[in-house]
């Protein structure tokens, strides 16, 4: 899932670094500068315009963009006693993310960009588990394993908080444990198993390789490995 924040004034612009910082999917442009072109790269799934910026062809980029269907809430932002309007345009298919802004007409900055982001890794953490299912039903793994549902809770709780990538045997595993309520060395191998599983069918390379992941295809993924993969397939 991927945003535009466009700005065209100085207070914008400080609302949409905001909203922006430290995301990798959500981007802060500036109006002036060629943001249908970047929009069109990207293919982003919403765009958050600053008022006096939407005049400057949101209807035609929308246009452009094809999306089947879209909806537009608007909101008040106060900064510093400073009051700017934001016009909201997304897809259908992710207005969970922006329905609340019908009864949230006015909001603080500091209020406005923390509901957002909030509202952001929350669907990104429920994006993030229906394509990591999709994908291990398409590498041949199912819900029969114990080793699906701890996969599935490793993407949740890695979207949720990033660090746990890197502290998998340490923070991620005794967390799966205690949400399903077995020992840590039992989601090790439950995890290490499923992707055994997988890797025997035959089919984990060629799906991995079309995400532009290479390796040899007699090489099966590390637990880590893999967790971090599905993890970034949203």
């Amino acid at each position: 899932m991927k945003g535009f924040v466009i700005y065209s004034t100085k207070t914008g612009e400080k609302i949409a670094e905001d909203l922006s910082f430290g995301s990798e999917n959500l981007f802060s442009v500036a109006a002036k500068e060629n943001f249908t072109e970047r929009a069109m790269n990207e293919n982003p799934d919403f765009i958050i315009f600053e008022e006096c910026a939407a005049a400057k062809g949101i209807f035609a980029l929308i246009q452009k963009l094809r999306w089947n269907s879209y909806r537009i809430v608007s909101t008040e932002v106060i900064s510093f006693g400073e009051t700017l309007r934001f016009d909201i345009f997304f897809r259908t298919t992710v207005e969970t993310l922006f329905e609340e802004f019908e009864t949230k007409k006015q909001m603080l900055a500091d209020d406005f960009t923390d509901f957002l982001r909030l509202k952001l890794e929350v669907l990104k953490a429920g994006c993030g588990a229906d394509a990591a299912k999709k994908f291990l039903r398409r590498i041949g793994l199912f819900p029969n394993l114990e080793g699906y549902h701890m996969l599935i809770d490793a993407v949740k709780l890695a979207l949720a908080k990033k660090s746990m990538l890197l502290s998998v045997t340490t923070e991620l595993y005794p967390a799966i444990a205690k949400i399903r309520g077995v020992s840590v060395r039992a989601v090790e191998r439950d995890i290490r198993n499923a992707i055994t599983v997988a890797f025997n069918k035959g089919k984990v390379y060629r799906e991995m390789s079309a995400y532009g992941v290479n390796f040899d295809h007699n090489e099966k993924p590390t637990n880590s490995e893999f967790i971090a993969f599905l993890s970034t397939i949203c």
